[in-house]
């Protein structure tokens, strides 16, 4: 026996009949919400309803729609998804959990303290969040309130939930009309503003549309062409490549997209889009001749710049790169692919982007010139290297549309001009050397050796006279030794290198250092290692610099010289002390500098500029060492091993 359905069931009953009316009746998804929300606010006990969506970037709740009592309750709401206390109700819980969440008692739950006083003054007394939700699409939650406690019992909780899911399968399906509706409105706006030439042919091959844009191309008429045979209308197409794709379309249903070149008495190229139906073929025909050529223009310009051996770059102002020819991989190591889309100021130090910056501004602003730059520039392997760029402004060219930089490698260039810039500094301190050291040593000699031949006959200081000429004379030997060694390295003019024994070079320049300053002592701390070291002859040239200035600059009645070498695996150390006066403070940093000493000393300042230098290009290092008394050099060598 069936029983009556009761009052509640028949409430509900009413609910489902309304929103579902409103559901059929709306026509977009902000009609729907509303429609919704005010078909439950109309439906007692039930006084207010809002929907809600989640905005990802703020975290909150956004309301969409609303209806009922006092819409001014969403003023001031404020739900976040995820921070408490906002995150802990019935809203957020349900956009978070996907599942229908309800609140009974708006008196005296906890979790409703954030709202509890503007939903009492409203007489919302209890609620419900639903989430709108069907398989495929997440559209939000539906809130409802009701203006008594407890008024939503297991029954209404299950068809709210799924009057939630009716909800959102609705507007998934005004989603698709409306995107429906959409392409159409598009593709009616394509067709209004179409440029290319259509026509249509049955399954008999007779044209049965022809548009204007095909009649002013053709010269031939609608009036003249539908009803006709597409091979009367072409004759020239006939027997051709075109003819066969088609038939081919016509019989399998395949749509084809290609290119072709229409001989006397049309002489053009046409792009053809063809599109096979029940009915026959619809065809696309546009004139393409004028890209045809650019594109040859194109192909032209890219294979000069790929057969070229600098590199190409198409580059925006932003120095963003858009093109870069093959040869990139040759000089940078790159990909061409690689580097399309990246910025080139990522690739370059601060220190000389700047430059580019400023050439790329002023190409920018001046069209047609051209600016021509220095930049360091990121190899594939990390290293880096020189590279000389003109940019050109081609911004306003169809084909390039950018800034045209052709580049090249400039790296050894840049260091052959350091060397030569090296040489000339070096070869103007040796003309200084020549010109001035020399030359007075020179004019002593003259001055003393007129004083001898003054005194040859009386007694006095002739032998003293003698000794002088004769030192002078072996200074002079030895400037232009040194001037010899100095124009050797900076020149480049020095030996291949090899391998040389430490203990023998060294050795002997200590003797024969000792040898000509016999007023010296000589010593050396311990054996000399039996290693060998990388290098040329010069390297006598540099522990004989070093001996001769521990003695030279030495204020003691007698110059003591130790030497100390010592094996440390993969170098060889040498350190040469004396026991003079020591490097002031204040030219230990410069003391290796070209010409240090000053012309009015007796040593020329430049032996140990000479024996950095030596040492540096052996891939060594001299250094002042640490000496308790006197000066202490010292000087590593890496090994031959």
């Amino acid at each position: 026996m069936n029983s009556e359905p009761t009052t509640e069931q028949l409430r509900i009953s009413d609910v489902v009949r309304d929103v579902h009316a409103a559901l059929v009746a709306a026509d977009s998804r902000p009609a729907l919400e509303s429609a919704v929300c005010a078909a439950l606010a109309d439906s007692s006990p039930y006084v207010f309803a809002w929907i809600g969506t989640h905005d990802p970037e703020t975290g909150r709740v956004v309301p969409r729609a609303s209806g009922g009592v006092d819409e001014a309750y969403l003023d001031d709401l404020s739900i976040s998804v995820s921070e408490p206390p906002t995150s802990r109700g019935p809203t957020a819980t349900a956009v978070r959990t996907g599942r229908i969440q309800v609140m009974q008692e708006s008196r005296t739950d906890p979790e409703y303290e954030p709202w509890r006083q503007e939903a009492l003054d409203r007489g919302f007394e209890s609620s419900v969040a639903v989430p709108l939700a069907d398989d495929t699409d997440d559209y939000g939650v539906l809130n409802l309130y009701a203006e008594r406690p407890a008024a939503f019992a297991p029954g209404e909780q299950q068809l709210l939930s799924e009057l939630g899911e009716t909800i959102a399968t609705a507007i998934t399906g005004i989603e698709a009309r409306r995107e429906l509706e959409r392409e159409k409105e598009k593709f009616e706006r394509l067709a209004a503003r179409v440029s290319d030439g259509f026509y249509a042919v049955d399954s008999e091959w007779q044209v049965t549309y022809w548009n204007e844009q095909m009649a002013a191309r053709t010269g031939a008429s609608a009036a003249e062409v539908e009803g006709e045979s597409l091979w009367a209308a072409f004759p020239t197409v006939v027997g051709t490549e075109l003819e066969e794709r088609y038939r081919a379309a016509m019989a399998d249903g395949t749509s084809w997209s290609f290119e072709q070149r229409l001989d006397d008495p049309y002489d053009y190229w046409v792009g053809v889009d063809v599109y096979p139906d029940e009915d026959g073929l619809s065809v696309f025909s546009r004139e393409i001749t004028e890209r045809k050529r650019r594109e040859r223009e194109l192909e032209r310009f890219q294979r000069i710049i790929e057969g070229s051996t600098d590199v190409a770059t198409i580059i925006d102002p932003d120095g963003t790169i858009t093109y870069v020819s093959p040869s990139i991989e040759r000089v940078l190591g790159y990909e061409p692919a690689a580097l399309t889309g990246e910025n080139g100021f990522d690739y370059q130090p601060p220190e000389t982007s700047g430059a580019v910056a400023a050439a790329i501004e002023e190409v920018t602003e001046n069209p047609g010139e051209t600016r021509t730059v220095q930049t360091q520039f990121r190899r594939a392997d990390g290293s880096w290297c020189w590279i000389e760029s003109t940019l050109r402004n081609h911004l306003d060219d169809d084909i390039i549309d950018g800034i045209l930089v052709s580049s090249r490698d400039i790296t050894e260039r840049r260091a052959s001009e350091r060397r030569l810039e090296e040489q000339r500094d070096s070869l103007e301190v040796l003309n200084q050397v020549l010109r001035h050291d020399i030359r007075n040593d020179l004019q002593l000699v003259t001055a003393y050796a007129d004083l001898i031949a003054d005194h040859l006959d009386e007694e006095g200081d002739a032998a003293g006279f003698l000794e002088t000429v004769r030192q002078r004379a072996a200074h002079a030997v030895e400037l232009t030794t040194t001037a010899g060694a100095m124009a050797d390295v900076m020149l480049g003019e020095t030996g291949d290198r090899e391998r040389l024994g430490l203990r023998r070079t060294l050795r002997s320049q200590v003797e024969r250092v000792q040898s000509s300053n016999p007023g010296a002592v000589l010593t050396v701390d311990g054996d000399i290692p039996s290693r060998e070291v990388v290098a040329d002859g010069m390297l006598e040239s540099v522990f004989r610099n070093l001996l001769k200035n521990a003695v030279q600059h030495n204020d003691e009645d007698v110059p003591e010289v130790t030497v100390r070498a010592e094996d440390r695996g993969d170098s060889v150390r040498v350190r040469v002390a004396d026991n003079g006066p020591g490097i002031p403070e204040g030219q230990r940093d410069s003391i290796f500098g070209k010409g240090e000493k000053g012309l009015d000393s007796e040593g020329t300042g430049l032996g140990l500029y000479l024996v950095r230098r030596l040492v540096e290009r052996y891939g060594g290092e001299v250094r002042l060492g640490e000496s308790d008394d006197g000066a202490a050099f010292v000087v590593e060598l890496p090994t031959a091993d």
